[in-house]
């Protein structure tokens, strides 16, 4: 989970994130320090929230969070664990983040990193980011096929070619 700076008693945590869907070997580490730079402003630690955090990491990860996005927190996800496991090897689509992880969605954009993250553990992953809308690029075959059908149609009209609802 965290690593805490021990000297610095709870000044600097380091969250490792996971965007379900990625490779395992794309996790990335979020340094929260005594002040975290979001949207421009200085945050102390303690004022650190989670939705303070979404938008921290959509500033750190823009282009891979596009759209809607959920937080969980999760624990024991260290290399060679049954739950690094189960990210390895299922589609992100079949894993079920609250029952085989045993993760916590963030729900509360006012509850404070500090409050959820307590204390020191083992180096893994802490957070998984999960998308609730397209990425930016992700393909979707339904969305394809329906284009394709409504707005691709051509008519000829007088030998030229034109697309419908144009």
């Amino acid at each position: 989970m965290s690593r805490l700076n021990s000297s610095q008693s709870r000044s600097m945590v380091i969250l490792y994130c996971f965007i379900l869907g990625n490779r395992l070997e794309d996790v990335f580490p979020v340094i929260i320090g005594e002040q975290t730079r979001v949207n421009g402003k200085d945050v102390p630690i303690d004022k650190l929230t989670v939705g303070l955090l979404k938008n921290h990491l959509i500033e750190k990860k823009g282009e891979q969070l596009v759209g809607s996005l959920n937080i969980w927190k999760v624990e024991g996800v260290t290399k060679g664990s049954e739950k690094w496991n189960i990210l390895e090897q299922q589609s992100h689509t079949e894993i079920d983040i609250e029952k085989q992880l045993e993760g916590e969605k963030l729900s509360s954009a006012i509850d404070t990193i500090k409050e959820i993250f307590p204390s020191d553990t083992p180096i893994g992953i802490d957070l998984i980011i999960q998308l609730t809308r397209k990425r930016q690029g992700d393909d979707d075959e339904e969305d394809t096929d329906r284009f394709k059908k409504e707005k691709l149609a051509l008519v000829p009209q007088q030998g030229v070619f034109s697309f419908n609802g144009d």
